[in-house]
């Protein structure tokens, strides 16, 4: 804090030692001036009046008398600060007008005295002579004055006459002519000075000479910073430092009119242009400095106001360069507002930075004082509160000085970090290499670098030697060390081979081409002749030009890993499928598992041996058992299986859909790696999920009796003994077999309902309501397998096919949740069988269509269309998914009718109606009464929600 006061004090002393701040002065007083008891010596003495003052007036000194000013105003104060006679309102920035200031009590002397205006806007004349010698008087004029603004002529240049009273008792007068139509401010608005001899010069020249020494060491900063930003692009600090260093000496040359002490002849342009540039450098000057101060201390500053001022200062550059210097001038005060509002959000990015401590913050603090203090000083100047001179430049030199400070501290300690750094980064070189030699020797990873030849460079990792049993690898061919006891073919090696060759030396496109080529993981024979996997990482080294100099090679010995990863593969296949196991309960699972068996052993025997059938045709079979287990894994949630199903299913789908090649060894081998997946399943959940000492595993061993006794008595029953007894006992084994070995529709329901809620939710339709009719019977064991086959693909075709989505079922005036209606009535010979949903029917144009095409449809009614769903592969979807889409769901509902010994057809309200439009339909069957055992005669119904 010492430090900041030291150069705060300085700066003041520097700033009150400033020309025009110092002794006090005697003022005028109704535009008269004595000097009686004044010696000017060599001091000079500012004339700020009150001064006789003429609107709208250019009194010739000639002209006499002269009438009685209307009143006197202070000099230095623009028009618009100054009240009408006549109104009392502002006299306006634009006019002309005569100033008049007599003088008297000038002592004589020989070098005499000399009076000196800076500037005038627009444009003065100064008259001084004797009073009643107003011939002889002196005249000096800057520009043109003139009543008319085509006439006038503005100009900036300072103005000096000088003149040698010979008693004190002679009145001097002064005259100044002033007109202003290029300005948003006019008038007398720099303080004439008077003084003995050659002091006003003299003030002017110090005063010039201070403008030019402080633009030129700010320039110098600035280059110095320019330079900095060159050397270094990412120090952005520096490059915008040396941005606003530049504009704060264009400020210095404007402000303090050094164009126009070199070009004094110049014409209006000279005056137009250092007016643009002096607002420009209101505008970039803050700007510049608060992004320098962002960049410094970003902690402290926040990007969003710095981005809002960017928009500020492009809007204010647009105002000067696309409107005239009288228009933009009369809007200083918001110029002045933006210097104001910018350098105080600098001044709080460096306090917050002094506050957190950080580096060269005091000092940056201390020098934004000072320039905050100098933009003030010159603000007050514009409004007439503080005398002039302006002395931002003073300031600005202040505070390049403290800056060029900060500067050179950062870059000391950046050196002297440099310098800690590269010895730092030497022992931590020195200690990596060690590090890296000692890894090298003992890493068990083969490391080494191919050069451009092809071969091994020197410092390679021992393991290398021990992996490939070779000893001394420096220089040796890479590749012959690498393959010598691999099994690759001598193709791979020679892909190898050229597309190393390639790469080498050459663009790294040409890597990325011939990568491929490098083999990644292959075998090699190691001790004792014993297989091992080697992994092989290839990392080009390229260069700056995108040049591929060398490749870094990387091998390892993955046997082991690859053993684990199959162990674990094997062990998460295992987790998966106990987890789909435990989801299920204990007779659904031996259920599945036995049905399971029978799909897969008919699908294994059909494949291996047709007996009779076409190729096509067992190969169609095939897919239907396949496709009927897909089914039954989906309904008890078992994913693994469900998946594996659904690719063998491709292979026969593409076949039966395309008439693609047929491999029947490897079609073989995809129903052999399905049994043993679903063999895998049965022995998890009989090793991990059932005792051996289970009551559910005793009672499927009861069952297994219970199935033999059952044949049996099938075998007797037309020759069982009659009488009471063998009655009963009959009836005895009939409830056992019942209860053990057969099922009820009930349960036949129960299943189909919990497939029902599961595709629902799989394909995002609300779960349908059942309306069922079923007898209290008991199904048979061929019944139970054909029914539970046939349900599940009518509930699947009802589901993807039949019943329309919510939103399509509310706009035809349907209830959200679809209707599934079943029943099984008895007739004269059997059961009458009916399935039938209130979906959106068949399209009946799209099934025409696609009958034709494969040349099937022979007569075009409503009944022969809907019958085509029962043709072999016959499906309405143009892709298969796991659900639906393989056209075997109808064939297998078909088909499972007749094993049973029944019959089904698709009935429509009208068979003979034409085949157009959309039309619905329902499934019809019969079914022998020897697939039933009926308890009692009673029905049983459900309309279930």
């Amino acid at each position: 804090m010492k430090h900041i006061l030291a150069v705060i004090i300085t700066g003041l002393l520097l700033l009150g030692g400033a020309p025009g701040i110092g002794w006090s002065q005697p003022a005028s007083r109704d535009g008269w001036l004595d000097l009686q008891k004044t010696s000017l010596s060599d001091d000079v003495l500012d004339l700020t009046g009150p001064w006789d003052f003429y609107w709208q007036e250019l009194r010739s000194p000639t002209a006499v008398p002269w009438p009685e000013p209307r009143q006197t105003i202070a000099i230095g104060r623009p028009w618009d600060q100054v009240p009408h006679p006549d109104t009392g309102a502002s006299l306006g920035a634009t006019g002309y007008g005569t100033y008049r200031l007599r003088v008297t009590g000038l002592m004589p002397r020989p070098d005499g005295y000399q009076v000196g205006i800076r500037s005038a806007a627009t444009s003065y004349k100064l008259f001084v002579y004797r009073e009643g010698k107003a011939a002889a008087a002196q005249l000096l004029e800057a520009g043109k004055v003139a009543p008319e603004a085509a006439e006038s002529v503005p100009l900036l240049r300072p103005l000096i006459i000088s003149f040698y009273p010979e008693s004190p008792d002679e009145v001097w007068t002064l005259v100044v002519h002033v007109s202003n139509f290029h300005y948003g401010k006019g008038g007398l608005w720099s303080i004439p000075q008077l003084g003995g001899g050659t002091s006003v010069a003299e003030l002017h020249e110090i005063s010039r000479m201070s403008f030019i020494f402080s633009t030129g060491v700010i320039v110098v900063i600035g280059l110095y910073n320019l330079m900095l930003y060159m050397r270094r692009r990412e120090d952005k600090a520096s490059g915008f430092l040396a941005v606003f260093c530049l504009v704060m000496a264009m400020r210095a040359v404007t402000s303090g009119q050094i164009p126009s002490y070199f070009m004094p002849d110049a014409g209006p342009w000279l005056f137009k242009t250092n007016y643009a540039f002096e607002y420009l450098t209101l505008i970039f000057g803050p700007w510049s400095y608060a992004v320098f101060n962002h960049l410094s201390f970003r902690p402290a500053s926040h990007v969003r106001v710095i981005q809002v001022f960017t928009v500020i200062v492009a809007l204010l550059t647009l105002v000067v360069l696309c409107f005239d210097l009288l228009t933009y001038s009369r809007f200083l005060l918001v110029f002045q507002a933006n210097i104001g509002l910018q350098s105080s959000y600098s001044l709080l990015i460096l306090a917050r930075a002094t506050w957190r401590k950080e580096e060269g913050a005091r000092l940056a603090l201390a020098g934004c004082v000072i320039v905050f203090s100098g933009i003030v000083y010159d603000i007050l100047i514009t409004l007439n509160i503080l005398p002039q001179p302006y002395i931002l430049q003073y300031a600005i030199g202040i505070f390049v000085f403290l800056q060029s400070q900060v500067v050179a501290t950062r870059f000391a300690t950046a050196f002297r970090t440099a310098q800690r750094l590269k010895s730092e980064l030497q022992r931590e070189v020195e200690r990596q290499t060690a590090e890296l030699r000692s890894i090298m020797e003992h890493v068990p990873q083969g490391i080494f670098m191919i050069q451009p030849d092809l071969t091994i460079q020197g410092n390679y990792a021992l393991y290398l030697e021990e992996l490939f049993q070779e000893k001394d690898l420096k220089g040796r061919s890479a590749l012959e060390v690498m393959f010598a006891k691999s099994e690759l073919d001598s193709e791979a090696r020679s892909l190898a081979q050229s597309a190393l060759v390639s790469a080498l030396g050459e663009e790294d496109l040409l890597w990325e081409t011939n990568r491929d080529c490098l083999p990644t993981e292959y075998a090699i024979l190691g001790r004792d002749q014993e297989r091992q996997i080697v992994e092989v990482e290839w990392h080009p080294i390229i260069n700056s030009r995108h040049v591929m100099e060398r490749i870094l090679v990387s091998v390892r010995n993955v046997t082991q890993v690859r053993v684990l990863q199959e162990q674990q593969r094997k062990n998460q296949g295992e987790w998966t499928i106990l987890i789909e196991l435990l989801a299920s309960k204990a007779p659904d699972l031996e259920r599945f598992f036995e049905k399971a068996q029978g799909h897969i052993q008919r699908a294994c025997r059909m494949a291996s041996d047709p007996q009779g059938w076409s190729h096509e045709a067992a190969i169609r079979a095939v897919f239907i058992e396949l496709h009927t287990l897909k089914g039954l894994a989906r309904s008890l949630h078992f994913k693994t299986l469900t998946s594996v199903l659904h690719e063998t299913e491709q292979a026969y789908g593409t076949f039966l859909k395309d008439g693609g090649s047929w491999e029947a060894d490897k079609q073989r081998q995809a129903l052999a790696r399905l049994n043993e997946l679903i063999q895998s399943y049965q022995n998890l959940y009989r090793e991990r999920l059932q005792q051996t000492s289970d009551t559910t595993l005793q009672a499927h061993d009861l069952r297994k009796d219970l199935s033999a006794l059952e044949s049996s008595y099938t075998t007797l029953e037309g020759s069982w003994p009659q009488g009471p007894v063998w009655n009963h006992l009959k009836q005895a084994l009939q409830g056992l077999f019942r209860t053990w070995l057969l099922r009820s529709c009930h349960e036949l329901f129960n299943q189909a309902r919990h497939v029902t809620s599961q595709l629902a939710t799989e394909l995002g339709k609300p779960e349908p309501r059942w309306e069922v009719q079923l007898p209290d019977i008991h199904l048979t064991k061929a019944a139970d397998d054909q029914l539970q086959t046939l349900l599940l693909h009518l509930v699947r075709n009802t589901l993807d096919h039949g019943l329309e989505g919510p939103d399509e079922r509310r706009q035809k005036g349907k209830e959200a949740r679809g209707i599934i209606a079943w029943s099984l009535v008895p007739s004269a010979d059997g059961w009458d069988f009916t399935f039938r949903d209130d979906g959106r029917g068949i399209d009946l144009d799209q099934l025409k269509e696609r009958g034709q095409a494969k040349g099937l449809l022979t007569r075009e009614t409503a009944s022969t269309v809907v019958a085509l769903l029962f043709s072999s592969g016959f499906s309405t979807r143009d892709a298969a998914d796991e659900i639906s889409g393989r056209g075997m769901g109808m064939e297998a509902v078909r088909l499972a009718f007749q094993n049973l010994g029944g019959t089904c057809e698709l009935v429509v309200p009208d068979p003979h109606a034409p085949a157009h439009g959309t039309l619905p339909f329902h499934l019809k069957g019969r079914l022998p009464a020897s697939c039933f055992l009926q308890d009692h005669d009673e029905s049983w119904t459900l309309n279930a929600s």
